[in-house]
């Protein structure tokens, strides 16, 4: 049966979304909730990344007895400043061993408890706030070198988990601004390795012109999709641009295309909306139960 699933960002979510019929794929995003909920799945002490094995167990049991696989949205960098996860930068090579201790902690976890099946991951940041940290082409470089280390440490370790690179927005004003606004970015930070592949965001795609979905299916393997709409008219000055909406027929170009990949491809489905507390259980089983037959009918 094809993988289709939610996005989680509190344990509210979590407990809605485990209980949908149909539902057989979940998303977690840790950091949203430590924000919202106080938990924690890991905690970062400055030198450690510290797993929370009792939340872990109970989340991966309940998980494995619905046949729901668990996949992680890696938390991702909104400062610089090793002390804190959301401060270690991908596009630092001071540190990437940091980093790489935090992914050999999810493989780990995925080989005793299944937990973060595939991993989604932003590309690394060059700006914050407007404030160029470093210049694009140093993160691409440190970028690259950082995925050919994970990559490395997969094979050495056997680590099954998978890793996407997600496709993103072009640059803003307001937040962090990350690479891969164009496919050539990802094309490059992907480099020479066997196990990274791209997370294809079907909402970034829809405010970016550059991100045609042919191209981004050249150049890796697509490991699951971020799959919602929004309305297509890109901000340079805030995030609202991209809604977080239910993905039809009619508000996301390409749709068809988009469900024929899945069944063609075996493409994992998130669907990434923005609040799912908001809608009526059944409307959500019965999104799940129309794509999962559109996708069988294509």
């Amino acid at each position: 049966m094809h993988r289709i699933g939610f996005h989680v960002r509190n344990m509210k979510e979590y407990d809605l979304v485990t209980n949908l019929r149909g539902v057989n794929l979940i998303e977690i995003k840790p950091e949203s909730f430590e924000r919202k909920d106080n938990v924690q799945f890991w905690r970062f002490n400055g030198k450690d990344f510290i797993p929370n094995l009792n939340l872990i167990s109970y989340v991966s049991g309940q998980c494995a007895r619905k046949d729901i696989d668990i996949q992680i949205h890696m938390p991702f960098e909104t400062k610089h400043d090793s002390y804190f996860e959301v401060g270690l930068c991908q596009a630092d090579r001071l540190h990437h061993d940091l980093l790489l201790k935090k992914y050999d902690m999810i493989g780990n976890l995925n080989a005793w408890h299944g937990f973060g099946k595939t991993l989604t991951v932003h590309p690394p940041a060059f700006m914050f706030k407007g404030e160029k940290m470093c210049g694009v082409g140093e993160a691409l470089d440190a970028g690259r070198e950082l995925y050919w280390r994970l990559d490395q440490l997969k094979k050495q370790k056997g680590y099954e988990f998978k890793v996407g690179l997600e496709n993103m927005t072009p640059p803003k004003n307001k937040g962090t601004s990350m690479l891969g606004f164009t496919p050539k970015h990802l094309d490059f930070l992907i480099g020479d390795t066997s196990g990274i592949g791209i997370t294809m965001d079907s909402g970034h795609r829809n405010l970016s012109n550059e991100m045609h979905i042919s191209t981004l299916f050249r150049y890796a393997l697509i490991v699951n999709c971020h799959f919602h709409s929004n309305p297509g008219v890109f901000s340079e000055i805030d995030y609202d641009d991209d809604k977080h909406e239910l993905a039809t027929p009619d508000n996301l170009p390409n749709y068809g295309r988009y469900v024929k990949s899945f069944r063609r491809f075996n493409i994992p489905v998130v669907l990434e909306i923005g609040d799912l507390m908001k809608h009526n259980p059944r409307e959500l089983e019965k999104c799940v139960s129309n794509l999962r037959r559109e996708i069988e009918l294509n």
